[in-house]
């Protein structure tokens, strides 16, 4: 175990055991985001470990994932978007599947977490999953999209028709 995946579960087991999460939690949230995005090569072994203290946070507070501006000027939805565009975009250059499907899960935490308030992104989610349909070689990556598509629906329906 490395000691990057050591401080990813840190921190996951202290999100999954606050009441609510604090000010410095909210940064570690920044930092963990920022490492990927901006390639500094700290998480790229480690980017489906760095998947579950992220959804902690989604699950832990929905309404501050959604709303929160972090120091950087940026809420945490925001830069969860951030993070799976690039997580896509890296999927597609490494012609790696896996790496991909970590951002479908993302994406599906999103909408199984947060609530009410996703509408506004189902064309965004939409234009991913259709992205990548397109260029997906394993049926099982093409049933992970198409279930992503079908809780677009689920969540939003005429949305995410309109959308499509």
């Amino acid at each position: 175990m490395s000691s990057v995946d050591e401080g990813l579960t840190c921190i996951a087991e202290l999100i999954y055991n606050q009441n609510a999460i604090s000010e410095l939690m909210w940064r570690f949230y920044q930092h963990i985001v920022s490492l990927y995005i901006d390639d500094t090569g700290v998480m790229d072994c480690e980017l489906a470990q760095a998947a579950v203290p992220l959804i902690n946070y989604m699950v832990k507070s929905p309404d501050q994932f959604k709303a929160l501006v972090l120091p950087n000027g940026q809420t945490p939805l925001q830069m969860m978007f951030a993070l799976i565009s690039k997580i896509f975009e890296e999927g597609k250059a490494l012609n790696d599947e896996f790496h991909s499907m970590v951002a479908v899960n993302l994406i599906m935490a999103l909408l199984e977490h947060l609530g009410d308030g996703l509408s506004e992104h189902i064309h965004t989610i939409n234009k991913f999953y259709l992205s990548e349909l397109g260029t997906a070689k394993t049926s099982n990556y093409k049933n992970m999209i198409i279930q992503g598509i079908m809780m677009n629906i689920s969540y939003d329906q005429n949305t995410t028709i309109q959308s499509l």
